[in-house]
């Protein structure tokens, strides 16, 4: 089935006027998480993302303060490469590179006791690795919430000021599974290997 919140866009854009260059996804904490997973898999339906506080890395909590309150559990050897497969796909870090074309502001504060700072700073530096277009705010006396009035104003006009690129030149996508096929003008057919993700780097060269 479709995702609900790409069909949720869908229906609005069929009963009310919407630019489509200029749909902007952002949220906090849950909504952070939401912006990060869907930017990811659909970055051609966007003409910004600005999460706040989102999950992004699940790594981020293995070096935790407060990772003595998890239960670990160990993983058969032969089921460790399915294991990391399964953990990975849901991670928007692993698809950070479908990013390219769509620009992300991000921001966390440094004393949040919710959800691990790392995980913004390890999809901003994912993003910066990858060239993709992206600014990282953090606040180093801020916690889950709390930001300061001034950070909002630059965030909506930064956001305001985004288009989309309906049809950017050069497009990267990766996927675990063709329910996320590809964006733009470029789509994944297939998968020659399974539980091995798919991933494609093409540029339009022109008629």
């Amino acid at each position: 089935g479709r995702d609900i919140t790409p069909a949720v866009i869908d229906d609005v854009i069929r009963d009310y006027w919407v630019d489509l260059d200029r749909v902007i996804l952002e949220g906090h904490s849950m909504g952070g998480t939401g912006s990060w997973n869907l930017g990811v898999h659909h970055p051609d339906r966007f003409a910004a993302i600005a999460p706040v506080c989102g999950n992004a890395d699940r790594r981020a909590w293995d070096a935790w303060k407060p990772v003595k309150r998890r239960v670990r559990y160990e993983v058969p050897p032969r089921f460790a490469e399915l294991r990391n497969f399964l953990l990975d796909s849901v991670d928007p870090v692993t698809y950070a590179g479908n990013l390219l074309a769509l620009p992300a502001l991000a921001a966390h504060g440094a004393q949040d006791d919710t959800v691990p700072v790392a995980n913004s700073r390890n999809m901003a530096d994912a993003l910066k690795t990858l060239g993709c277009p992206v600014v990282y705010r953090e606040f180093e006396n801020v916690r889950h919430w709390g930001f300061p009035n001034d950070f909002y104003t630059t965030r909506w006009n930064w956001m305001l000021a985004q288009r989309r690129n309906p049809a950017p030149e050069r497009v990267r996508y990766k996927t675990a599974t063709l329910r996320h096929d590809g964006a733009y003008w470029a789509r994944i057919v297939r998968f020659i290997e399974p539980l091995k993700f798919a991933e494609i780097d093409a540029r339009h060269l022109g008629e």
